[in-house]
């Protein structure tokens, strides 16, 4: 058992090493490494040669290894950039991927994602979409699209026009042209989707659907209302949350970035339940979870979790 005092998030760890806190972060190339010292009860020092040194050496290695990988047709990792057509990125998006390919997390939905993001002909969308997700933790599909809310009246019309139907299974569209881009204009035309934390502004009795929306039709994402909502040009109903308006449940936050996820957690003697990490995929978290069982220093118990159903496997 670990003797370190220390804080353990999702994100980071927090260790008092010789009377001094120190945060790391989950994207430092060693955080697994830092992660079964500080639970094996390693001494300070070798916890901070860890932290503070050969950080760069190894983080080079990790470029070089996966130097001009292509991530899709049009879409390459190459020593820290994200390539497009071999043109680098440099947006939210693609900092993200990064991030995912040097943590060795599954990339493939953010991939295509920012792919699809590509073909939107408004730079300022392209700027600013993803910031959207990640504020109103809105999921990604596996072909790079994503998924969002939308109330709907009682007869699954639209509220503002009465017009569109969104029953499960449509896809509703309009020109282009015809959604005002101008994101400092709130309530104008268009087709309006948002995150979970807008729906209360919507009338109480209707319907709550779930929309998948090719980023491409993204045509603003209004400053208001700390941006939880967006006018697109085309989505298509997936879905609906029929509890919504009974349990108030944000159905799409267990989805982060992928359509898996799951959670490595262990305990030790105190017969604590601890959260180890996030992993996007069933194998990685058996790997990491096979890993962290290994190379304890004290007798420990793994177990997986799927954060969407709590379907718990024991390793």
């Amino acid at each position: 058992m670990s003797s370190h005092k220390y804080l353990h998030t999702t994100d980071s760890v927090t260790v008092v090493l010789l009377d001094r806190p120190y945060t790391v972060s989950n994207a430092h190339p060693r955080y697994s490494e830092i992660m079964r010292a500080l639970i094996g009860g390693a001494d300070p020092n070798t916890l901070l040669e860890i932290i503070n040194s050969e950080g760069k050496r190894v983080m080079d290695l990790i470029n070089k290894s996966v130097r001009g990988r292509n991530l899709t047709g049009v879409l390459t990792y190459d020593e820290g950039v994200i390539l497009y057509n071999g043109a680098p990125l440099f947006n939210a998006a693609a900092e993200k991927l990064c991030q995912l390919i040097m943590m060795g997390h599954d990339a493939g939905a953010l991939s295509k994602f920012v792919e699809n993001q590509q073909l939107n002909p408004d730079q300022e969308v392209i700027d600013n979409l993803y910031q959207f997700l990640e504020y109103g933790n809105i999921p990604l599909t596996m072909d790079g699209h994503f998924l969002a809310y939308k109330a709907v009246r009682a007869d699954y019309k639209d509220c503002r026009s009465g017009v569109f139907l969104n029953s499960v299974g449509q896809t509703v569209s309009m020109d282009r042209d015809d959604v005002d881009r101008d994101r400092d204009n709130t309530c104008s035309r268009g087709l309006h989707i948002c995150s979970y934390a807008y729906l209360p502004h919507f009338s109480q009795g209707g319907h709550v659907m779930i929309c998948k929306v090719h980023p491409r039709d993204v045509v603003a994402i209004p400053t208001d209302y700390n941006n939880t909502k967006m006018r697109v040009c085309s989505y298509t109903v997936v879905g609906e949350v029929t509890s919504y308006y009974q349990r108030d449940e944000d159905v799409l936050s267990r989805d982060r970035l992928a359509e898996e996820r799951w959670e490595v957690r262990y305990n030790e003697q105190d017969n604590s339940d601890e959260l180890y990490d996030t992993y996007y995929t069933k194998d990685e978290a058996i790997a990491q979870a096979l890993a962290l069982k290994e190379d304890s220093l004290t007798p420990i118990n793994t177990w997986v979790k799927d954060n969407r159903t709590d379907k718990e496997i024991p390793v």
